[in-house]
């Protein structure tokens, strides 16, 4: 039996993915760098575009923002579906990795996207509806509430002091929902990757085994978050510091330079902090998915028993690259090397 195959407190899951992220970190730190590379190059390149707008002379300042402008509206409409779409990959790759990993098998970069090329679309479309029912619909509805209150301020200060505490209340109430979306289907990644569920049906089998463990996966997100924010602003800081001290930026004719390389090491170095700790996000939540199968499943008996053979393994299907139709499974067809046929299909 794997190592922590069995019911795990936080504590134990926590440690687990630990173990697994450190015997594999620069795997699975490569796994996340893509999507996070893509975002950054998209990032820097739109604020180099800025940057040389603000430098043209006098003359040709309305004409170089005008092409920095539709650049950047360039960059936007190619970078962010690429970005999203990588994204949506990664996370299946990190998932795919970190269920390998949870029972002691090896973990490759090329394997892992591999595996979730084969099924990329599906990813995407899971993504797509994790990002609609955790992001967009939630602050939708408060966006559309915020509307009607808004025109409170033309009533009077106490209607707008009336109608900002209701804005107030929206917001928070969009921030708790999208929290509880999200812990409702935060299992959804693994049970598509694993159980090979169609997107909808991932989110239908993730509240259901999310359930009886969302606090314990609440406390994992607060820890995710303050490590994510506490380590992009120590990173933030040191890059700082050793900027300042580069005497050439610190003259005058260069503040616009030395203000465009703070905005982009700041920036490069939050998603730096993302890409160290989104294995982490995706490890501790296939641990969860596992350790939640196995509480309300037995799926440690179910493992034992597939692998002393007292339950055959699934067929394996057949496979069509994402952007083509599924390949309809062949009949099986009699060979010369088939099984010989039992007493009860002899001949008397």
């Amino acid at each position: 039996m794997p190592e922590g195959l069995r019911p795990l407190s936080l504590g134990e899951v926590l440690d687990r993915t630990a173990q697994i992220y450190r015997g594999r970190f620069l795997t699975f730190l490569a796994i996340a760098a893509l999507p996070t590379g893509i975002l950054v190059l998209v990032v820097a390149l739109a604020t180099a575009f800025f940057a040389w707008a603000a430098r043209q002379p006098s003359g040709a300042g309305q004409a170089a923002q005008v092409v920095a402008i539709a650049a950047a509206l360039m960059l936007i409409l190619v970078g962010i579906p690429l970005y999203l779409g990588a994204l949506a990959l990664g996370w299946a790759a990190i998932t795919h990795g970190s269920a390998r990993a949870f029972f002691g098998e090896k973990v490759t970069i090329r394997e892992a996207y591999r595996a979730a090329w084969k099924h990329g679309w599906r990813y995407v479309g899971l993504a797509l509806l994790l990002a609609l029912f955790a992001g967009v619909i939630p602050f939708g509805l408060a966006f559309a509430g915020i509307l009607p209150f808004s025109l409170l301020s033309l009533m009077g200060p106490g209607a707008t002091a009336f109608g900002g505490f209701i804005l107030f209340v929206l917001v928070v109430a969009a921030l708790v929902s999208m929290v509880w979306v999200a812990l409702m289907l935060c299992l959804a990644f693994p049970a598509c990757v694993f159980e090979g569920l169609s997107p909808w049906k991932s989110l239908v089998r993730s509240k259901s085994l999310s359930q009886g463990s969302r606090g314990r996966i609440l406390v994992l997100f607060l820890l995710g978050w303050v490590l994510s924010t506490g380590m992009a602003f120590v990173l933030t800081m040191v890059m700082i510091i050793l900027v300042a001290l580069i005497p050439a930026l610190q003259k005058p004719a260069n503040s616009d330079a030395l203000g465009a390389v703070v905005l982009v090491i700041t920036y490069c170095l939050s998603f730096v902090a993302q890409a160290l700790v989104r294995p982490l996000y995706g490890i501790a939540l296939t641990v969860f998915y596992f350790d939640q199968r196995i509480r309300k499943e037995g799926f440690d008996i179910e493992w034992m028993m597939q692998q002393a053979g007292l339950t055959p393994p699934p067929a394996p299907a057949v496979e069509a690259a994402p952007w083509l139709p599924p390949v309809a499974p062949q009949p099986e067809t009699a060979s010369a090397n088939s099984a010989p046929p039992t007493a009860t299909e002899e001949a008397p």
